[in-house]
């Protein structure tokens, strides 16, 4: 969230604007990854969720 908050300051996103569960979605994807492989989560998935998935949505 801090990343976030520090994103609107620069104006690049604004939280009042940006749906609840596109927040959390990071988290969650990241949670879903761990809970159904049972191992650690690999810098790929990550920079994967990040660059393809959520950066798009909070940057439209």
């Amino acid at each position: 969230m801090e990343i976030l908050k520090n994103a609107e300051k620069r104006g690049e996103v604004s939280l009042e604007k940006m749906n609840p569960q596109v927040i959390s979605l990071p988290f969650d994807l990241l949670m879903y990854k761990l809970l159904t492989t049972h191992e650690p989560i690999s810098d790929y998935t990550v920079i994967g969720i990040v660059d393809d998935i959520f950066l798009p949505l909070v940057l439209m």
